[in-house]
C-alpha cells in the first residue's frame, strides 16, 4: 500500500501516483483526509464525499483500490459519515482503511464496534495501535499511545471481527518504514 495526501482527482500529482503505484504492483492506495470547516457540516460531507468519488474513479482506471482512512478530526472519523458514498461505489476499488484506535477515541466504548460492523464488508487495510485516555495536571484529556493490548482498544475482539469477516489485506503499524519492492 501507499500513503498519500491525494484528495481529488484533479490534483495534478494524481495521475503520476497512480499509474506509478500501478506499474509497480502495488494494490492498495490511502488517499488524504477531507477537513471539516465547521461552516457547514453537510455541504462540506457532500465536498469530501464527491472528491473521494471522482478519486476512486480515477484510481479504478489505473487498477489501484482505494482505503479510505477513519482519522480522529477529519471527514469519516466516524465512519458513517462517509458510508453513503461508499455504498454507492464498487467494492472492489473502495473500501476502508479501518483504524480501531482512531474508532475506539472518536466512538467511546463501543462505538468502534458499530463502526468495525460497518466496515468490515469493505475493509482493505488495517491500522494498529492502542491507546489510553490521561488527564495530565492542569490540562485536559489526552491520547496517550501505548504498546498493543495495553491500552482501551479491544484487539482480540477486533482480530476476531475481522478474521470471520475474511479479512487478508495489509496491516500497518506507526513507525512501519516502506518495504522496497524489486522487479
Amino acid at each position: 500500500m501507499i500513503t498519500t495526501e491525494l484528495v481529488s482527482s484533479r490534483d495534478p500529482t494524481a495521475v503520476p501516483i497512480l499509474t506509478t503505484a500501478a506499474k509497480l504492483s502495488v494494490p492498495f492506495l490511502k488517499p488524504g483526509y477531507y477537513h471539516y470547516k465547521f461552516v457547514d457540516v453537510r455541504k462540506e460531507l457532500a465536498q469530501a464525499c464527491n472528491q473521494f468519488r471522482g478519486l476512486v474513479e480515477l484510481a479504478q482506471k489505473c487498477g489501484v483500490q482505494v482505503g479510505f482512512h477513519n482519522h480522529a478530526g477529519y471527514v469519516g472519523a466516524q465512519t458513517w459519515d462517509i458510508a453513503r458514498a461508499m455504498d454507492a461505489l464498487d467494492p472492489k476499488w473502495a473500501g476502508y482503511y479501518y483504524d480501531l484506535e482512531n474508532a475506539a477515541a472518536e466512538g467511546g466504548a463501543e462505538g468502534w464496534r458499530i463502526a468495525a460492523n460497518l466496515v468490515m464488508p469493505r475493509m482493505k487495510m488495517m491500522a494498529v495501535k492502542d491507546f489510553y485516555w490521561r488527564k495530565p495536571e492542569r490540562k485536559g484529556w489526552e491520547e496517550t499511545t501505548c504498546p498493543l493490548g495495553e491500552g482501551m482498544c479491544k484487539y482480540k475482539d477486533f482480530l476476531r471481527m475481522a478474521a470471520e469477516g475474511g479479512f487478508h489485506g495489509p496491516i500497518r503499524r506507526p513507525g512501519d518504514r516502506p518495504i522496497a519492492r524489486k522487479g
